[in-house]
């Protein structure tokens, strides 16, 4: 046996030992980032932008700044489905609402992010697939 071929041969038994490892870290991953979508989604997410309008005006004044202010109040405003936009909510100027309200927003972006992790590890986890499935048939043929 050639030297390059014994070579070879160790890397691959080396590389193989690191496989029950990356497996169970990519398993942990998926489990870890689905428990963090459920916990975001049970403390509820909300799928909305915030907007401010000044009392006594139809029409609404965009905020430049995130706390109410004197004769501001805050309503949620929801994107649109299947063609048309759901009412917006009103949330009014009261700190705690607000709070809730921006916390709500913050956990849909988190919940969004984890989501994009989560598509994340099940591409690796199909190309960890393929790439076995190429090995073992590389591997049979001998």
């Amino acid at each position: 046996m050639e030297t390059t071929t014994k070579s070879q041969l160790a890397r691959l038994k080396k590389d193989a030992a690191k496989i029950p490892g990356k497996i169970a870290a990519l398993e942990q991953a998926l489990k870890a980032t689905e428990a963090r979508m459920v916990a975001l989604k049970k403390a509820g997410i909300i799928y909305a932008r915030e907007h401010w309008r000044v009392r006594g005006t139809s029409s609404g004044d965009a905020a430049d700044e995130d706390t109410p202010a004197k004769g501001r109040y805050m309503i949620l405003v929801y994107p649109m489905k299947h063609g048309e936009r759901p009412n917006p909510t009103y949330i009014g100027c009261d700190p705690e609402k607000v709070k809730a309200a921006q916390e709500g927003i913050a956990r849909a972006a988190s919940y969004d992010e984890a989501d994009r992790e989560r598509q994340a590890l099940e591409r690796a986890l199909r190309e960890s697939e393929y790439a076995f499935s190429s090995l073992f048939r590389a591997l049979d043929a001998y």
